[in-house]
């Protein structure tokens, strides 16, 4: 979650959102929907206006899918209107993760916290 000033408010790591839903190995249409319901007590909890899912490939658009299922659901138990989701290009973000300004501030983070935030900002 970024506020508006480009900050990282919170955060919430799915290891498993990109697991098939209809999976037939044992277990893993489990954690799928586990971390569908914890992105869903999250997103009921934050409240944010807009999702963004950065676009490299055609799972973006399948999340995409599910997470605007999520949303629809959120919106009639809660009577509020449905949270916007976009795919981003992340390549502006890519070019600062690269820059000397970047590797000054955020030398700490692990890559993939790294693009999310500097996307985030951009």
């Amino acid at each position: 979650m970024i506020d508006q000033e480009g900050q990282v408010v919170d955060h919430l790591r799915l290891v498993h959102i990109m697991k098939n839903s209809n999976s037939m190995k044992p277990g893993e249409a489990d954690l799928k929907r586990r971390d569908m319901e914890s992105l869903s007590n999250f997103i009921d909890k934050r409240r944010p206006h807009v999702l963004a899912i950065c676009g490299e490939s055609l799972d973006a658009f399948y999340l995409k899918r599910d997470i605007e299922v999520i949303l629809r659901q959120l919106a009639e138990s809660n009577g509020t209107t449905i949270t916007p989701v976009e795919i981003v290009d992340n390549e502006a973000a890519k070019v600062y993760m690269h820059s000397k300004q970047a590797i000054v501030s955020y030398n700490v983070m692990k890559h993939h916290s790294f693009i999310s935030d500097t996307l985030g900002r951009f």
